[in-house]
């Protein structure tokens, strides 16, 4: 129990000093949701339906993207699937959801 709080202690004071670092691949992530929006804004109506659709299509084809990427290039060396990809994947979902929010 006291490394879990010294672990988080730790992440903490790392996560602040390098904030201006860890902002950079969150920038990358709400700029790849904002080109997904405006691709499927090309294909699906303007309607309140068809920007449902937009957002739930972005918000649901953002992970797999950013996480196919790096379990591909790991099946290529490898061959064999990337361990944990699906805590992979919902971590990607839970962190675009959450800048999709703030946004």
């Amino acid at each position: 129990m006291i490394r879990q709080i010294i672990y988080f202690i730790l992440a903490s004071v790392l996560l602040i000093i390098g904030a201006h670092y860890a902002a950079i691949p969150l920038g990358w992530i709400r700029s790849l949701h904002s080109e997904l929006m405006g691709f499927l804004g090309n294909i699906l109506s303007s309607g309140s339906t068809g920007l449902l659709l937009q957002k739930t299509l972005a918000l649901l084809l953002l992970p797999p993207l950013l996480v196919g990427v790096p379990a591909a290039v790991y099946w290529i060396i490898q061959r064999k699937v990337l361990p944990h990809i699906q805590l992979f994947l919902w971590s990607v979902w839970l962190v675009s959801a959450t800048l999709i929010l703030v946004n």
